[in-house]
């Protein structure tokens, strides 16, 4: 079985340039080294941001919305609560990160407490709580795009519910 894949593997390296190989190659890399990131963020409890700026992904730590300046020292009392992610949440996350990543999606994922919020923008958004809730803003189906490439995932992982626009 393993001489199969080793003969294929050098039946496309024959029929590829070297150069776009190399290309492929690298490619793979960075995108291994852009999911260890990923995962890093992910293990940490902390909030991150994964964006693409001419088809290149960039992951970087979330900063959130600031109306105001506050200083450090004005920051010196508060202490930032940081809590251990729940290994259930963090199988979910890793897995729906991964498929947003391979379609080169932007969004960011934001730890709450004990929960997980992915957003995609100000209206849509996906809500993962630590007891198996699933809550879906801004989308009025499954179907509509990049909610049905995760739905899948999200369904499996407990009970899912579309929250509706307060009128």
């Amino acid at each position: 079985m393993i001489s199969l894949k080793a003969d294929s593997f050098f039946q496309f390296v024959k029929k590829c340039n070297i150069n776009d190989l190399f290309l492929r190659c690298k490619k793979l890399s960075k995108l291994g080294d852009l999911m260890n990131t990923v995962e890093s963020f992910i293990l940490e409890g902390k909030s991150f941001e994964v964006s693409y700026s001419n088809d290149v992904p960039m992951v970087q730590s979330y900063k959130g919305v600031s109306k105001t300046i506050v200083s450090k020292d004005e920051l010196k009392g508060f202490k930032k609560s940081k809590s251990k992610v729940d290994p259930k949440l963090v199988k979910i996350v890793r897995e729906i990160c991964k498929v947003l990543m391979d379609n080169k999606i932007s969004f960011k994922v934001i730890f709450i407490k004990k929960d997980v919020e992915i957003r995609f923008d100000l209206d849509h958004y996906v809500h993962i709580y630590e007891d198996g809730r699933i809550s879906i803003a801004g989308f009025s189906s499954d179907s509509e795009r990049p909610l049905s490439l995760i739905y899948s995932i999200l369904d499996s992982a407990g009970e899912v519910r579309f929250l509706r626009p307060l009128r």
